[in-house]
């Protein structure tokens, strides 16, 4: 195929998306995202004076025709806009250098993610299929993108959640915890890095999850007597019994971590992924902020996802 044809053939798309249904659309965007590795596929490379590498120049251009492959085609059904027309202007001077190319790349990335950015916070608060919301949520969440108050993504969790506990990757759960997860960074919390510090004399085990990155663990710079100060610790094996003033609060950061068996107290966990299966816990005035949430589906897990849910910013729970 010519760079020619390739041009006219995508506009003749980009015009069929207009009356293209939902369900035919993403192989649609993912024929634009060939014909554009096509066209630049066969685009000639000026010879170079200066220390030519071939070998990089050639993974370079292949990269940026993956990359734009892999954007268009994460569009899923229900995308109701045009592809930009950066897509054929990056394809109208055959002259053009690499670092051209790279330019309208980037341009391309940023208008698609515009364009996912909107059908996200178009499918949070109007769409109903659970796979659309799930998305939508994580998409948001990940952004960084507020479009729907407490209350809104508090409705819509409810109206997805199983009437029975679901079988592994059940939809509509996946979704209910996309939500919750996209609720905690909703909450209206500043976490100043200032205000806390490395441990000292307090011990803490550890609750991460084999195989996966580990949370950071550290402490106001306030204290507190050890009656009043802040938990983490499992209940079977209760810590810190020889010390008189521990932490006041207790800051969980990044990573992942499992709440099964765990006893917290006055503790923020931000930007952490959670895991639970339903055993014991006990927490007490414990924060999730900005979190994803990893949950069986049990009467226990059920439980905690709806208090934090419905609660307001800090959590006090308990499974036996």
């Amino acid at each position: 195929m010519s760079k020619i044809d390739a041009i006219e053939s995508i506009a003749t798309d980009e015009e069929a998306v207009h009356s293209v249904n939902d369900q035919d659309l993403e192989k649609l965007l993912n024929k634009i995202g060939h014909k554009i590795t096509e066209a630049l596929n066969v685009r000639p490379i000026a010879p170079s004076t200066s220390r030519p590498n071939s070998l990089t120049q050639t993974q370079t251009i292949l990269g940026i025709s993956v990359s734009c492959v892999v954007i268009i085609g994460a569009a899923w059904a229900g995308l109701h806009y045009v592809v930009s027309s950066a897509i054929t202007d990056a394809l109208k001077d055959p002259s053009s250098k690499l670092t051209t190319i790279t330019e309208q790349t980037v341009d391309l990335r940023r208008d698609v993610d515009r364009l996912l950015d909107k059908v996200a916070s178009t499918d949070i608060k109007d769409f109903q299929q659970p796979e659309l919301i799930k998305d939508a949520a994580i998409r948001l969440q990940q952004r960084g993108i507020k479009v729907a108050s407490v209350d809104a993504i508090t409705k819509k969790a409810k109206a997805l959640l199983p009437t029975s506990p679901a079988k592994p990757s059940d939809p509509q759960w996946d979704a209910y915890l996309a939500l919750i997860g996209y609720r905690s960074s909703l909450i209206n919390v500043k976490v100043d890095p200032s205000s806390h510090v490395g441990l000292n004399s307090t011990l803490y085990p550890n609750a991460g999850v084999r195989g996966k990155p580990n949370y950071a663990l550290k402490q106001s710079l306030e204290g507190a007597p050890m009656e009043a100060a802040a938990r983490l610790e499992f209940i079977s094996e209760p810590m810190n019994r020889d010390v008189s003033m521990g932490p006041a609060v207790l800051f969980v950061e990044g990573g992942t971590m499992n709440l099964d068996n765990l006893n917290m107290r006055h503790v923020v966990v931000n930007g952490t992924e959670i895991h639970y299966s339903g055993e014991p816990l006990r927490l007490e005035d414990v924060i999730f902020l900005n979190c994803t949430f990893v949950f069986d589906d049990s009467t226990p897990t059920r439980n905690l996802a709806a208090a934090i849910l419905l609660e307001s910013n800090s959590i006090s729970f308990r499974a036996s």
